[in-house]
């Protein structure tokens, strides 16, 4: 079982933060999962949504804004007055800071991405000594299509709808090294999709999974890793289990 911290510990700090990746690595989450957006010079920075308002004190399109513009923004007092003043952290950042503190790290590429982002991304998780620790995870598998051609990182292939599921298993079994992430709620609404990855060699991960009666489900289908937003709740509820 690996346990997979959602944006860093993103139940009790603001999340694509280093405070919540911190906080994601003192609670031992076995690893650790962030977004990535590009900045308007074609900086990887952690950030989910395409526009700022929702986790900054900032408006527009992350992609309209300079690295530094993005790095003088609060990213932290949305969540929390404690958290005031966080800024937008860079990849590298991140790549650094869980370094050597976790057992896998899971960057989740934004839709659209460039191909040179793209390559500036695989460049820099490949000086950050990561490569062979690292599943990067996109929904838009065009941009997994980038990753594979510039290296041989794992990929995942992030699946948010029954219907895409059989597709991102059959790429997933041609690539031979690659796992699929689908929602939760598709593994659990209908049981027998995970029992077609096993059957196909495919490891599984399942997202967002807070319920540990649903992670024990998940687990006894065989999923093998679970995204969620609380590590330490999570890891908890499974041992009362």
């Amino acid at each position: 079982m690996e346990l997979i911290a959602h944006r860093g510990l993103s139940a009790r700090a603001p999340e694509n933060t280093l405070a919540a990746l911190r906080l994601a690595l003192e609670e031992r989450a076995d690893a650790v999962e962030w977004d990535v957006q590009a900045s308007a010079d074609g900086i990887p920075v952690l950030l989910h949504d395409d526009t700022l308002d929702r986790t900054t004190d900032g408006s527009g399109r992350v992609d309209a804004h300079s690295l530094m513009e993005l790095r003088s923004l609060d990213a932290g007092s949305w969540f929390g007055e404690s958290y005031a003043g966080q800024p937008v952290p860079s990849l590298g950042e991140a790549l650094a800071l869980t370094a050597g503190r976790c057992d896998r790290i899971y960057p989740e590429l934004k839709a659209g991405m460039s191909t040179s982002v793209v390559a500036r991304v695989v460049d820099e998780i490949g000086a950050s000594g990561w490569a062979t620790d690292t599943v990067v995870l996109s929904l838009d598998w065009e941009t997994l299509g980038h990753v594979r051609r510039l290296s041989d990182l794992r990929i995942g292939f992030v699946v948010e709808a029954v219907e895409r599921y059989g597709r991102a298993l059959s790429l997933a079994v041609e690539d031979g090294n690659a796992i699929v992430d689908p929602d939760r709620r598709i593994l659990l609404e209908e049981p027998g999709l995970a029992k077609r990855a096993a059957g196909a060699g495919v490891e599984l991960a399942a997202w967002t999974v807070n319920d540990a009666g649903e992670a024990r489900r998940l687990l006894d289908m065989g999923v093998e890793s679970l995204t969620t937003d609380d590590v330490a709740a999570l890891r908890a509820g499974l041992e009362r289990a």
